[in-house]
């Protein structure tokens, strides 16, 4: 009995120490425009998804061909009670602090015209 409730225990304990390491492994993967989008398609609120943008790992793509592709998707989703016009600002500001953190990192915090000011960088 004492030998049964032994690996139980070596089981549990296993498990203590895999799945947070799993979860971490998990929370470094990069967010990327279509983590954005399907944040989007799920309904997540603006200042949430604000939020991701702002302070997780990102590998956002904002060529003018990513931006075509990002408008043509979020057009697509359809939210009941939300005006063309609310949406379309609520896009483009997801859409503009997408940029600002890819100028942020493309110039190592210096940004430009404010682009870091709404980053939090990473205490030294």
């Amino acid at each position: 009995m004492l030998a049964h409730k032994s690996k139980w225990i070596a089981v549990i304990l296993t498990l203590f120490i895999l799945v947070p390491a799993f979860g971490a492994q998990q929370a470094q993967k990069p967010l990327t425009n279509a983590d954005v989008v399907a944040m989007l398609t799920q309904g997540e609120q603006e200042q949430a998804i604000l939020n991701k943008v702002r302070t997780r790992t990102s590998a956002f793509d904002v060529s003018k061909q990513a931006r075509a592709e990002f408008d043509k998707r979020c057009a697509a989703i359809k939210h009941p009670g939300v005006t063309a016009s609310a949406w379309a600002t609520e896009i483009k500001h997801i859409w503009d602090t997408m940029v600002s953190v890819v100028i942020c990192l493309e110039t190592n915090g210096r940004g430009g015209e404010g682009a870091c000011d709404s980053i939090p960088r990473p205490i030294n």
